[in-house]
């Protein structure tokens, strides 16, 4: 009886071995190739708080977190209940970076050119301004500002949809802005005024990277 030749096993299994090695180790480097290119971006976390001041304007504060980039960053505004309730879909308006500015005075963004005129990162201890002459309806809450019943220009859904301007008669008076208008629904809205102290309102901050929430908490209106 011949002895059974074994000679020819060994180099085959090894062959099969290193292969399968080889097909794995691929899979986990495309693996973590692939993750490394399909992450998505991680919404920062931070702390950012609101003031509001009738006579005074408004402050955003980066109480602590992460350091943002200011191009990132988005501002919204929208009235709590103690204004009424259902006015978050009417009423919810996003801040025109224009209006922002730093310490030195810079504007977030300049409104013309459009590039962004601050240093570029939001970090602990930054406060951005808005100022009284900012808050001006027209500027701060132009999307629900009163509406002019005796304009001639076509108004928008919240003025009715007749021909009314979509702002007037809100003026400042040297210490706080007054409203000489008939129709008070929106004027009502606004945060800067007067009847308006100790109301408060909701400051969401979002990553236009990611639309996601980076900071969210209230702002009372004061004096």
């Amino acid at each position: 009886m011949k002895p059974f030749n074994e000679s020819a096993v060994s180099p085959v299994v090894g062959v099969m071995l290193m292969l399968v090695v080889t097909i794995i180790i691929a899979a986990i480097v495309a693996a973590f190739a692939g993750s490394a290119f399909t992450s998505t971006p991680k919404t920062p976390s931070a702390s950012i708080k609101g003031t509001f001041s009738v006579s005074g304007g408004m402050q955003i504060i980066h109480a602590g977190g992460d350091t943002i980039p200011a191009s990132d960053l988005a501002f919204e505004m929208t009235p709590d209940p103690t204004f009424g309730t259902g006015l978050v879909g009417m009423s919810t308006v996003v801040v025109n970076r224009s209006l922002i500015q730093d310490n030195n005075g810079n504007f977030l963004i300049n409104g013309t050119t459009g590039l962004s005129e601050v240093n570029p990162s939001f970090a602990p201890g930054t406060t951005y301004y808005i100022s009284i002459a900012n808050c001006d309806p027209q500027f701060l809450q132009s999307q629900i500002a009163p509406c002019d019943a005796t304009g001639t220009n076509k108004g928008t859904a919240l003025c009715g949809g007749s021909k009314k301007k979509p702002y007037y008669d809100i003026a400042w008076n040297g210490n706080a802005y007054v409203y000489t208008g008939t129709g008070t629904t929106m004027w009502n809205l606004m945060f800067v005024n007067p009847n308006n102290i100790g109301k408060t309102f909701t400051l969401t901050v979002l990553d236009k990277r990611t639309n996601g929430v980076i900071s969210q908490g209230t702002v009372t209106i004061t004096a």
